[in-house]
């Protein structure tokens, strides 16, 4: 048993190790915080909850005069800021991370760029109605895997017109609502 506890022992200290190395460099640019990820690219890490307005998140940032590539928005980054209303993010930033918005209750729009390829499922838990402008190449993100009723995916590459993004959004709200139905069924079976 005491060899057990040491080797877990172990395993914690070099996770922390590892965690503290790769998030050596931290930045806070205005009410946005940075720090550089293990891949040598900025995430932001945090905003101010005194935040209002119009945040940017910019596609390059400067960490100890050095320029860095931001690359992501992490988890719970803007957790709580009331009263931002709209976010606009580079290009070049690639995910959003879990609970990335939460209860970002003023916010009402955010825009993507075409180089998303990853958003978590809860990024946008605890906030109101919020029109998403995506492209065809990644409205998947904000369709697809569950997200919330309360995201209204606007497609801004120039194929589709009003018509055919009310019916993409038709299709959405029913693949939301099909797993919605499919998720309570499961939980059902599971309180039985």
């Amino acid at each position: 048993m005491l060899k057990s506890c040491k080797k877990i022992v172990s395993v914690v200290l070099c996770v922390i190790l590892a965690l503290s190395v790769f998030s050596v460099c931290s930045f806070a640019a205005g009410s946005l915080k940075y720090s550089v990820d293990e891949f040598g690219y900025a995430r932001l890490d945090s905003c101010s909850k005194t935040a209002a307005g119009v945040i940017k998140v910019p596609a390059t940032v400067k960490i100890d005069s050095k320029t860095y590539e931001v690359k992501s928005i992490g988890d719970e980054a803007f957790l709580g800021c009331e009263n931002v209303t709209r976010i606009n993010i580079a290009e070049g930033v690639t995910s959003i991370g879990n609970r990335a918005f939460k209860n970002c209750t003023s916010l009402t729009e955010i825009n993507v760029p075409s180089t998303m390829i990853s958003c978590q499922y809860d990024a946008f838990d605890g906030c109101g109605t919020i029109k998403v402008n995506c492209y065809k190449s990644n409205y998947q993100f904000f369709t697809v895997y569950g997200f919330a009723d309360n995201l209204e995916i606007n497609v801004v590459d120039g194929d589709l017109d009003e018509e055919q993004t009310k019916a993409t959004n038709s299709i959405i709200d029913l693949i939301k609502s099909l797993i919605a139905k499919i998720l309570a069924f499961f939980q059902s079976l599971g309180k039985k």
